[in-house]
């Protein structure tokens, strides 16, 4: 497992550098909102079946420095009878020689926990009596951040306060793999520079 996360930070390392100029020059770092759509792939650990569920996403980008900043995110989608989602907390590592001014390449790895979220529902049949009613009340799961997670990423400037945000994650229990994310969304610089 160890081996197939570093693969995957080889690759995009690699296909990074060489795609990109090295030494590029790095503007100062600002807070950034994000969001956007992803799927999340679940591998058939435990019950045999693959399940992909698409969600949408948000997520705040703060820098610590000219390489590093810290996310937190959230995303909900559509789980059989449920909403649910991950919800996290990462660094985001810029790779600062295949990065330009206008393009950001990234390495992310943090941790992240999930929830679900049952809404009450009513079922109506007829028995040997008669109709009847059976009710479920609504309740919400919500599992602990004990989930790693590794990836990578290009962030491209579009417009001075607009950039589109392409990445790609392996989700992680014990070193076994349970999901695989694929993003796509924007992110908005707001606020003064940090000056990093």
């Amino acid at each position: 497992m160890r081996n197939i996360q570093m693969l995957a930070i080889l690759i995009v390392s690699a296909f990074a550098a060489s795609a990109l100029p090295a030494g590029a020059q790095t503007e100062p770092r600002r807070v950034e909102i994000g969001g956007g759509l992803d799927s999340i792939f679940v591998v058939p650990i435990f019950d045999g079946g693959a399940d992909v569920v698409p969600s949408a996403n948000i997520r705040v980008t703060a820098p610590l420095s000219r390489r590093f900043a810290l996310e937190g995110f959230l995303e909900a989608g559509r789980m059989y009878e449920s909403t649910g989602g991950l919800y996290g907390i990462q660094v985001k590592q810029r790779l600062l020689r295949a990065s330009t001014p206008t393009r950001e390449v990234f390495l992310t790895y943090g941790i992240a926990g999930g929830y679900s979220h049952y809404a009450a529902e009513e079922y109506r049949y007829t028995g040997p009596n008669g109709p009847e009613v059976y009710r479920t009340a609504a309740h919400t799961n919500v599992v602990a951040p004990i989930f790693p997670l590794v990836g990578g990423g290009i962030q491209q400037r579009v417009a001075t306060r607009l950039a589109v945000r392409v990445e790609g994650q392996l989700v992680t229990w014990l070193y076994v793999p349970v999901a695989v994310r694929a993003l796509a969304g924007v992110s908005i610089p707001i606020g003064r520079s940090s000056g990093y």
